[in-house]
């Protein structure tokens, strides 16, 4: 059975999710610019970690718009998905974990030669190695649940349902 995809239907929630993970992709890379205002740091940093966040909430309220989660479905829904919202979370932490750290230690100090410390650098790293995953998996959940088969009843949601163990 083909289900096709109506154009303007979802299309709002998708637009905000790709210009919230443009916006993180911007910031990621203009934030180092900044190193030696920290206001304008600090407003990046946290206009970031709240891009974040929200893009999590446009997530999870397209998850709680499904039929399958108002039919009492969520563990099927969250099994689907639970790849998102664990990279989101990482992602999230990982972010204000690195902003705290750069922000207290350049606070005091903005003016002076900055030397990256080793546990900095590593953090850094993996922050950077992660966000590519981060922009992969929203923009995928994004994209698979505008699906319409997640919005009405449907076959496949029975059968999910048969596959299932422990209903």
């Amino acid at each position: 059975m083909e289900v096709s995809m109506k154009p303007g239907r979802y299309g709002c929630t998708l637009i905000m999710l790709i210009c919230l993970l443009v916006m993180d992709m911007c910031i990621n890379s203009i934030a180092n610019y900044y190193k030696w205002n920290q206001i304008k740091l600090l407003v990046l940093f946290v206009t970031q970690d709240a891009g974040i966040l929200l893009a999590l909430i446009v997530l999870l309220l397209s998850f709680f718009q499904t039929y399958m989660f108002k039919v009492g479905l969520i563990k099927l829904l969250f099994e689907r998905f639970m790849s998102t919202i664990v990279i989101c979370v990482i992602y999230f932490m990982l972010s204000v974990g690195l902003h705290v750290w750069i922000l207290a230690d350049r606070w005091d100090n903005p003016t002076e030669r900055y030397y990256w410390k080793d546990l900095m650098l590593v953090l850094f790293g993996i922050q950077r190695f992660v966000s590519p995953f981060y922009y992969y998996f929203c923009k995928r959940a994004g994209l698979r649940i505008s699906d319409p088969r997640f919005y009405e009843d449907q076959y496949w949601i029975a059968e999910q349902l048969k596959k299932c163990p422990n209903k």
